[in-house]
């Protein structure tokens, strides 16, 4: 089984769903902040895991709570090395729950930009016929430090950390890879400010490059997709083995 982990409503699986779900692997979506006590369902029957954003930071345990439950799950998770996939607030759950710093970026990051991909990626099955430019969906204000042992797989000018792997089968990647046109309209209606009228022009550039780049942004993403379904599939043949 494959348990997607949604911390708010508006911030769910997007296009990965269907690609997850074509793969014919059971897929679970359990929403955090109402069934925190999924978050411990029994580990062996897990494939892999993917943690997707939200608008909290890893350190507000106090006001959600569920945060440090998930923290304990992905101890456990990172231990077996079941294969893993944090997106953007996961990619900072990864790196918390491996012990590494989480801290305000430089700047915040709001919209399309490229990333680019370091020497390791050519070595590396998620990035595997990823193509330059890399245009990736960012929305983010916090970073982490890179966790001890990790390799580096991307970054970009405003924010050095943008994907790493940890052992073999654990994935942060702080930019979003799910993102669909219908989660950027009611990502802006909930997270910026509509009256004011810089955001509604940053609102309709974000839609306007979407649009744009639709058709070679969501074969990138979906590459990434499958390639993380072939790790799964490559860690599963090795347990059985």
């Amino acid at each position: 089984m494959i348990l997607f982990i949604q911390h708010i409503d508006i911030e769910g699986p997007g296009m990965f769903e269907e690609v997850f779900s074509r793969g014919g692997y059971e897929v679970k979506t359990i929403k955090a902040w109402e069934n925190n006590e999924d978050l411990f369902c029994d580990i062996d029957d897990l494939e892999a895991v993917l943690l997707l954003g939200g608008p909290m930071n890893v350190y507000e345990e106090q006001e959600y709570t569920f945060l440090k439950q998930e923290d304990t799950f992905l101890k456990e998770i990172i231990k077996r090395d079941i294969p893993t996939l944090g997106i953007c607030l996961g990619a900072q759950l990864i790196a918390k729950a491996a012990g590494a710093r989480i801290r305000k970026a430089l700047y915040k990051e709001i919209g399309f930009s490229c990333v680019r991909l370091t020497e390791e990626s050519d070595f590396d099955s998620l990035f595997e016929n990823i193509i330059y430019p890399f245009e990736v969906f960012q929305w983010h204000e916090d970073t982490y430090d890179l966790p001890v042992d990790a390799v580096l797989l991307a970054r970009s000018d405003a924010c050095e950390h943008q994907a790493f792997r940890l052992k073999n089968n654990i994935y942060g990647l702080q930019f979003h890879c799910e993102v669909t046109d219908i989660q950027i309209k009611d990502w802006t209606q909930v997270y910026l400010d509509g009256d004011d009228s810089e955001n509604r022009l940053i609102t309709q550039a974000m839609l306007d490059r979407y649009i744009k780049i639709k058709l070679d942004y969501t074969k990138q993403m979906a590459i990434l997709g499958y390639n993380f379904l072939k790790i799964i599939s490559k860690n599963k043949m090795a347990i059985t083995n």
